[in-house]
């Protein structure tokens, strides 16, 4: 029962952590959205090229957004092997 439990735990501990690192990826690119949508006029008076210009520019910080996340999953793949093997979860 107790290995159950271990790896129930585990598995969980492994879960929390992706979940925190999807969770702030997909905070960062609502950021890149909303500060997109900040600079954008109103739509009576926005041309169909700002548009474009606003919604490259969340494209772009989007893009940022998956390359520093992306960067740091060796760094959390490292510390969850880490936590698991001192059972620090």
């Amino acid at each position: 029962m107790k290995i159950v439990q271990g790896r129930t735990a585990a598995r969980n501990y492994v879960q929390n952590e992706f979940n925190k690192w999807q969770h702030r990826i997909q905070r960062c690119v609502q950021d890149c959205g909303d500060a997109a949508m900040d600079k954008m006029p109103s739509e009576r008076n926005r041309s169909e090229n700002e548009l474009n210009k606003y919604i490259k520019e969340a494209e772009g910080c989007t893009s940022q957004c998956f390359t520093k996340y992306i960067t740091i999953l060796p760094q959390l793949s490292n510390k969850i092997v880490d936590n698991l093997s001192n059972k620090k979860m």
